[in-house]
């Protein structure tokens, strides 16, 4: 699961998509599709990999539900 900081990690989305107003994290990207420092663009890297893994989970889940 990812979780996006919360009270343990206040500083998540400052390192994760800069900022313009504090200047101890890297400037602000947008929120675009190339947004993100560091776990965005690991996700994108891995779309077809993860598209995949979930896909064979659900296979899984639905021939436990719908056996032949």
């Amino acid at each position: 699961m990812v979780s996006d900081g919360g009270a343990k990690v206040p500083f998540f989305g400052g390192a994760e998509f800069g900022s313009i107003q504090f200047p101890q994290f890297p400037a602000y990207q947008g929120n675009g599709a190339d947004a993100g420092y560091f776990l965005y663009p690991a996700i994108r890297s891995m779309a077809d990999e993860i598209v995949e893994m979930y896909g064979e989970e659900i296979e899984k889940i639905t021939r436990r539900a719908f056996p032949d």
